[in-house]
């Protein structure tokens, strides 16, 4: 992003009460993208929740989509749960796909 561009503020929608989530690392090893997917089913969540890696044809009989560009829709939210050197680039590919908002929980940033 330019240094000297802004972006405007909309709505606090597509963070707090996304209608679609996208889960990018979801895994059937690791488990915060498990207990993530868990947590919103267990706390009602109704919409669809599109799980993101290329490893897997499908985790706990959803479909598994390999990248952002084979969902079947644009999702609202996305969490990224990769690596650092991923993270980015799923952003950006989420960003050019029109998703409003994205959650990174990604280590890899030279934390201490």
């Amino acid at each position: 992003m330019e240094a000297n561009k802004r972006t405007t503020f909309k709505s606090p929608v597509p963070v707090l009460d996304p209608p679609s989530i996208a889960i990018v690392g979801a895994s059937e090893r690791a488990r915060w993208p498990q207990d993530i997917r868990a947590n919103l089913l267990a706390a009602g969540y109704k919409g669809p929740i599109y799980p993101i890696n290329p490893r897997y044809a499908d985790l706990d009989g959803t479909r598994c989509y390999p990248d952002v560009g084979s969902l079947p829709e644009v999702p609202d939210a996305a969490i990224i749960l990769v690596g650092a050197e991923r993270a980015e680039s799923y952003v950006r590919d989420l960003s050019a796909r029109g998703v409003g908002a994205a959650i990174v929980l990604a280590g890899g940033y030279a934390e201490v």
